[in-house]
């Protein structure tokens, strides 16, 4: 999978100097924003799993639950590799039985980590019922956002879907 930034030819260094009338179309331009948020928040998450990781989980224990809750693909080859095809799987899927293979591995890397964990966080209930996905998805976006704040003083980015535009 080719990342749609290198796809289009476009560094980040070239986003900042994009010359007056040579700019990418609306849909164009949606894709390479929703690559930028996703690449935010799989840094975001790496940032704080290496700041609250446990001492007593090896590092190696911590990057496998750390691939393991980044793995958009079966056959994907690092935390990196995704691309727009993606968009509206995972976290961003409209399907709670489909959020629910995301939000396990998530819960598991978050076992790893230093503090106060909600509850639910520390189980490993094999429920799949909506209810319980949307409880444990709350628990882990507000665990995530307000860890991440207490650690680094700022909001981090969260997943978000690209809907396809109609007309």
């Amino acid at each position: 999978m080719t990342p749609t930034l290198s796809a289009y030819g476009i560094s980040f260094e070239s986003l900042l100097q994009v010359p007056d009338g040579d700019l990418p179309d609306n849909d164009t331009a949606r894709v390479l924003l929703w690559e930028m948020a996703e690449y935010n928040f799989r840094c975001n998450l790496i940032s704080l799993h290496h700041q609250i990781r446990r001492p007593d989980v090896t590092p190696s224990i911590g990057e496998e639950r750390l691939a393991a809750a980044l793995s958009t693909n079966p056959d994907s080859s690092g935390i990196f590799d995704f691309d727009h095809t993606s968009a509206t799987n995972g976290l961003a899927s409209p399907v709670p039985q489909a959020r629910i293979l995301v939000l396990r591995p998530l819960r598991r890397l978050m076992q790893c980590w230093t503090g106060d964990r909600p509850p639910i966080l520390d189980s490993n209930d094999p429920s799949t019922s909506n209810a319980y996905i949307a409880t444990l998805e709350s628990a882990i976006a507000t665990y995530f956002c307000q860890t991440f704040f207490n650690q680094f003083g700022c909001v981090p980015s969260i997943p978000f879907s690209l809907h396809p535009v109609s007309g």
